[in-house]
């Protein structure tokens, strides 16, 4: 069975959703054009390409405040804060977790931990707080 939506819109269709954004008001684009971009950073989350889409939900937001009511601005704000947090976090229980996961893995190569002198494990320091800052397009 073919898939109708294989070959694209009809033309009828294209030219109803031409109309619809001609009728449209600036600020609905904006918002879905910026929805677009939260629900793939979203998904995105945790992964590199997670802070692209944040980085350009926060430059949509800084190019377009000035013309979207105040309401959606500081809407669109709290969503980048929180996608700014959740990929910090997720960045940081990453990194917390392969040091973990190679470290078992080295105790199980060398043997139970019975068999091995335990060396003196230094005290870890608690990440500086400043590390958690959002530095847009940091990598």
């Amino acid at each position: 069975m073919a898939d109708p939506m294989a070959d694209g819109p009809t033309e009828e269709e294209m030219r109803a959703y031409l109309e619809s954004l001609r009728a449209a008001q600036p600020v609905e684009v904006i918002v879905q054009a910026f929805g677009l971009l939260a629900t793939a950073a979203n998904v995105k989350v945790g992964q590199p390409d997670a802070r692209v889409m944040i980085d350009g939900m926060a430059a949509l937001l800084d190019a377009t405040a000035d013309n979207v009511p105040e309401q959606i601005t500081g809407q669109m704000r709290e969503t980048v804060r929180q996608l700014q947090l959740a990929q910090v976090q997720a960045e940081q229980d990453a990194s917390q977790a392969q040091p973990a996961a190679s470290e078992a893995g080295a105790t199980q190569a060398k043997g139970t931990a019975a068999d091995q002198p335990q060396p003196q494990q230094p005290q870890q320091q608690r990440p500086d707080p400043a590390s958690r800052l959002w530095i847009p397009g940091r990598d």
